[in-house]
């Protein structure tokens, strides 16, 4: 398990505060919501009201809709998630850091399609379970991060475009239980 439906809900759940509505975390009693996996694909979308200033002595409050769409990851979904991506997109594409190099390199698929149909969209990689990294396992998991940065050009326009990746924004590791860099999301 990669942990995205996990991810996907704790940070709708992360900015609750502000959010007006918000279908994924609706679609199911709570006691269900423990160990989601996704079946096809879930569309939803959420409102967060974040505080902006409109002139140096006000503060104002503007919404904003982000609509998420959670794509199944069981293999026999993988050929129609290529109908459902599209440009004006931010993608999060999420790892298992426990699964190791072979997780780093389980990117490699996703971040083509991405870049074969939606070209030079922002992406942000998420590696899940980082509560579940034992101290003896921490290096490896950093050798992991920087592997991704060379492999897939994270910050760098010109490697991704390259080796025909798409523009990798960042590369996060994250606790969706603990909820440890949610907040850099």
């Amino acid at each position: 398990s990669r942990g995205k439906t996990t991810l996907l809900r704790r940070v709708s759940e992360k900015g609750q505060r502000g959010i007006q509505q918000n279908a994924f975390l609706n679609r199911m009693p709570n006691e269900f919501q423990q160990n989601l996996s996704t079946v096809g694909i879930v569309v939803s979308d959420w409102t967060y009201t974040k505080k902006v200033k409109t002139d140096q002595t006000q503060t104002g409050l503007r919404n904003i809709t982000f609509m998420t769409w959670d794509f199944g990851g069981q293999e026999e979904y993988y050929a129609t998630h290529q109908c459902f991506l599209s440009r004006r997109s931010l993608y999060i594409v999420v790892w298992n850091v426990l699964d190791g190099r072979a997780g780093v390199e389980e990117l490699k698929p996703w971040l083509l399609n991405i870049q074969a149909r939606a070209p030079h969209s922002p992406v942000i990689v998420v590696g899940t379970h980082l509560d579940k990294v034992k101290r003896s396992q921490r290096r490896e998991l950093n050798e992991n991060l920087i592997l991704i940065d060379r492999m897939y050009g994270t910050g760098s326009r010109l490697m991704s475009m390259k080796h025909g990746f798409p523009i990798i924004m960042a590369n996060i590791v994250v606790s969706s239980t603990s909820g440890k860099n949610i907040n850099y999301l």
